[in-house]
């Protein structure tokens, strides 16, 4: 985390909160981590289609959307493959 660049970005009170509401069930996150681990795991996990729809989707949870997170057997099988290769 010493990599870590400071960043200002404008949130909806109501992000605000439940990011707040996170430290408060957590406390030994503080919020910057809370928002970076978020960030950072939905740009490394979800792939370029679902953050563009994501990013395009206005009120996506007033429509029901929902984010599910879950490992995908066959990512884990080609990860495992390449991390392999890499250290012969």
């Amino acid at each position: 985390m010493a990599n870590l660049e400071l960043l200002s970005v404008r949130l909806d009170p109501e992000t605000k909160h439940a990011i707040e509401q996170l430290t408060v069930h957590h406390p030994y996150w503080k919020r910057n981590a809370i928002i970076n681990q978020l960030l950072t795991t939905l740009i490394r996990c979800a792939g370029n289609e679902a953050i563009w729809n994501m990013l395009s989707v206005t009120f996506a949870y007033d429509k029901g959307y929902v984010v599910k997170f879950e490992p995908d057997a066959e990512v884990l099988r080609q990860r495992s493959e390449k991390a392999k290769s890499k250290s012969l």
